[in-house]
């Protein structure tokens, strides 16, 4: 229970999240945050606050538990090094796992332009998504048109984006980030 997901957020929490505890007095509980964490603020003691992200790297993925069913979304936003500027575990309420994809992508195409970034190389395990929005397929659920058309005016905000299939076994802090949120 609570041991296991300790563990599994200390696995996943970068070095800069580890900083931040929470819990009861003397217990140190370390945690990664139920919402979207931006760890911009912990870089200005480096000097790289004030560096604009050229390009980020986004691992993204949505979880439902039933079709539709009670959803969340997770994500990390990483640097060109790798290294991890911000994190997102969510709840969404009730959503299909399409839906759930949709939006894990949408938040974390948000937080990155709020960083500053003007490339984005974005990483999920949904194979309709990114053909969707890859121009493949075509959208035909009325429920998911405006999902794809904010990805698409998010799209263009930016200078550079791709946007890539991989296994679901490549992407498993974004996946842990949204089961997290589910529990």
């Amino acid at each position: 229970g609570a041991e296991r997901r300790s563990k599994l957020k200390d696995k996943i929490a970068s070095p800069l999240a580890r900083n931040d505890t929470v819990g009861r007095k003397g217990k140190g509980i370390k945690r990664v945050p139920r919402k979207i964490k931006d760890f911009s603020g912990c870089l200005k003691g480096i000097g790289l606050q004030k560096m604009k992200l050229n390009r980020v790297i986004i691992h993204a993925d949505g979880a439902s538990l039933g079709n539709p069913g009670p959803a969340a979304i997770g994500a990390t936003i990483k640097d060109e090094q790798g290294r991890l500027v911000a994190s997102i575990s969510q709840r969404i309420g009730t959503a299909t796992n399409n839906q759930a994809e949709y939006r894990a992508l949408i938040a974390a195409l948000e937080k990155a332009t709020k960083l500053g970034t003007s490339q984005a190389n974005i990483y999920l395990d949904s194979e309709l998504v990114v053909r969707q929005i890859n121009g493949k397929y075509r959208v035909k659920r009325a429920t998911l048109k405006p999902l794809y058309q904010r990805v698409k005016q998010l799209q263009s905000r930016l200078e550079g984006f791709t946007i890539t299939h991989i296994p679901r076994q490549q992407n498993t802090e974004a996946h842990h980030l949204a089961a997290l949120a589910l529990r």
